[in-house]
């Protein structure tokens, strides 16, 4: 797993997402809805929410190891984790479910909270293919990997967000997610 990803933290991300359409809802709008509000968080922060690696897909850019274990995959203690969350309706349409209505974010932060609601208020009337497009229209460091994937670094996310000293909040970002890493393994 990438340097601080946090299997829990993720599971609450995306079950935080799912709640917010309702409690069942279109995997690939949640994904977009993750990186988005990733991305959001990167603007106003100078930080990621879920510590994951980024890459390019042919619908846009994704938290790669979070859409794994969306997809079911990950070793079998994390999948515990991820499964007291989330439940995959129906792998053919992608859906997913929150396992229950009184779900606790404990690991989100507030500011983070904030951030998942804005986003999902904001992309609310899109449904997942339109959002695909507006990802394609809107954000820079995206680029069409024609059936393949490609990294996607933070540089390129904070190039994109037009934020000066990219490599400097790159390196500002790496220090946190080892620092998580550390204080997780601690704990």
């Amino acid at each position: 797993m990438p340097v601080g990803f946090d299997v829990r933290k993720a599971a609450q991300v995306i079950a935080f997402l799912v709640c917010e359409q309702g409690g069942s809802a279109s995997m690939i709008k949640t994904v977009k809805l993750a990186y988005m509000s990733d991305r959001r968080f990167l603007e106003l922060y100078d930080r990621p929410i879920l510590n994951d690696d980024l890459y390019c897909l042919d619908h846009g850019p994704i938290d790669s190891t979070t859409l794994d274990f969306i997809k079911g995959k990950g070793d079998a203690n994390a999948r515990k984790i991820w499964d007291e969350y989330l439940t995959s309706v129906d792998p053919k349409t992608h859906v997913l479910k929150t396992t229950n209505n009184n779900l606790y974010f404990s690991e989100l932060s507030e500011a983070e909270e904030e951030v998942l609601k804005e986003t999902s208020d904001r992309f609310k009337a899109l449904g997942p293919f339109a959002l695909v497009d507006y990802i394609h229209d809107h954000c820079r460091e995206w680029v069409n990997p024609r059936g393949t994937s490609t990294f996607l670094s933070y540089a390129d996310v904070f190039k994109a967000l037009g934020k000066e000293n990219p490599d400097k909040l790159v390196k500002h970002v790496e220090g946190l997610r080892k620092l998580h890493q550390a204080t997780s393994a601690s704990a």
